[in-house]
């Protein structure tokens, strides 16, 4: 029996954590936060012409977000163009709404550079480093 690969995002969430970067939320909806997650969410994305999208990983009381998009050597879904039409609505709604958005490759992840830009926008945003601090300090301490 062979072991479950990890995917990039996963190893990439290690990588922060040995970095002392926490905070990152998996899977986070943000279109549905945006126009509110109470009932009625599919309808009101829908008037708003949004879809119930996620962001691989994010900060979201900082709106900062990390796409980790593979298959780019395969021509997996990311690179074909229904897909690739759909990802670049889901990232300019995000920017559209203040996030700022990194997209990197699984070979950015395992080469460092994803983890760089990543501290670079977090910095930018007034992320402090450090597994120590108080998992509120964002919302307390950045406006």
């Amino acid at each position: 029996m062979t072991k479950p690969r990890a995917d990039a995002a996963d190893i990439f969430l290690t990588q922060l954590r040995v970095a002392g970067i926490v905070g990152a939320v998996r899977e986070y909806r943000f279109a549905a936060e945006h126009v509110g997650r109470h009932p009625g969410v599919k309808e009101r994305l829908k008037r708003a012409g949004l879809q119930d999208w996620r962001l691989d990983l994010s900060w979201p009381s900082i709106k900062v977000a990390c796409e980790v998009d593979g298959g780019v050597y395969v021509m997996g879904g990311h690179n074909r163009g229904a897909h690739m039409e759909s990802d670049r609505a889901k990232l300019s709604s995000a920017v559209a709404m203040g996030w700022a958005v990194l997209t990197v490759t699984p070979r950015h992840v395992k080469q460092g550079r994803a983890l760089q830009w990543v501290e670079a926008v977090l910095a930018l945003r007034g992320y402090p480093k450090g597994a120590d601090l108080p998992p509120r300090w964002i919302e307390d301490n950045v406006s």
